[in-house]
């Protein structure tokens, strides 16, 4: 992904959080993305490895993800917190024709909210409430996609290392096998949203979680093969 994105000669790198906390290499990631100089907003797990505790909401999975999520917590090194601490709550861009850019996580109001086209109109503005940008860039779902909602253009870009699938009727959920990321193009007389999704080598993602000792590494492993083997 990152060799894509040179490809495109960008002016801005735009990080919408959720870095580090539930891989096997949290201190190499955050190292990769220092290297890009990125804008970037916190994410709700970003805020959680500068403080982390086990969540207290229980259900199938909490034992398992506190577990891996403490694990790669501690993988971080103080510069790595450093970096993350850095993150800001909303970054605003402007773009030509005067136009803006307001990017966050979640929503504006928290980065543990969703900015989905499902929700009523009237929940979208009181979350939106306040907010005259143009467009609207934001995260947390691990899913891509775009709407329209009272004149404003909001997208997902996707998750890069995490994009994340259910089967409503099944219950199934799997990491689609690839990263995921977007592309604002914006010019005075024209605002496009390109999405990309890149190939890459998850088996060797997959080997990485048992050579480095990650605790939880089969159940981990089993989201990314049910995304190969769908292909999707």
């Amino acid at each position: 992904m990152l060799e894509h994105i040179q490809q495109q000669e960008v002016d801005a790198v735009l990080c919408l959080g959720d870095v580090a906390v539930f891989g096997p290499q949290p201190h190499e990631v955050v190292q990769a993305l220092r290297a890009l100089e990125p804008l970037a907003v916190q994410g709700n797990t970003d805020a959680w490895a500068l403080d982390p505790h086990p969540h207290t909401v229980h259900d199938v999975s909490t034992d398992v993800t506190n577990t891996i999520e403490l694990w790669s917590a501690g993988r971080l090194t103080g510069e790595d917190r450093e970096f993350l601490a850095g993150f800001t709550r909303e970054v605003w861009l402007d773009l030509p024709g005067g136009r803006r850019l307001m990017a966050c996580h979640g929503s504006p109001r928290a980065n543990t909210e969703t900015l989905d086209p499902g929700l009523p109109p009237e929940q979208l503005n009181e979350r939106l409430d306040g907010v005259t940008a143009a467009v609207v860039s934001f995260a947390h779902t691990h899913n891509q996609g775009l709407f329209y909602h009272r004149g404003q253009l909001l997208f997902n870009p996707g998750s890069v290392g995490m994009p994340f699938r259910a089967d409503v009727l099944s219950g199934d959920q799997w990491y689609a096998p690839w990263a995921e990321y977007a592309l604002l193009e914006a010019k005075r007389d024209h605002l496009g949203v390109t999405f990309f999704q890149i190939q890459y080598d998850i088996e060797a993602l997959v080997e990485s979680a048992f050579q480095v000792g990650m605790p939880e590494a089969g159940w981990w492993v089993t989201y990314f093969e049910r995304g190969l083997a769908r292909g999707r």
